[in-house]
């Protein structure tokens, strides 16, 4: 039974620490810091599979980045809001003495 509770410990510490480490990673690309970064390893395929994915998304904000400038993507992001095309106009009908 001791063997069994060892076992189980050490499968579910094989799994909740990359997910721990994939949480951190993901949370960095919501707040837009895509430099650097932890590599997750797992003998987990569907663990692998998600670090994969999150390493492509970095890479492919980064190439969008390049384009747009990141403090407005921040922005974007914590006003919860997506980026469109387009504008709106403004009066700025300010007398300059």
């Amino acid at each position: 039974m001791i063997l069994g509770i060892l076992i189980v410990s050490n499968l579910i510490t094989r799994v909740t620490n990359p997910l721990k480490k994939l949480t951190k990673e993901i949370d960095r690309v919501k707040n837009f810091d895509l430099e650097g970064g932890e590599q997750i390893q797992s003998r987990i395929k569907e663990i692998a599979h998600i670090s994969a994915a999150v390493d492509g998304m970095k890479r492919g904000l980064r190439s969008f980045k390049k384009y747009v400038p990141a403090p407005l993507v921040r922005q974007l992001i914590e006003a919860g809001e997506d980026a469109r095309v387009g504008g709106s106009k403004k009066n700025n009908s300010h007398t300059v003495f």
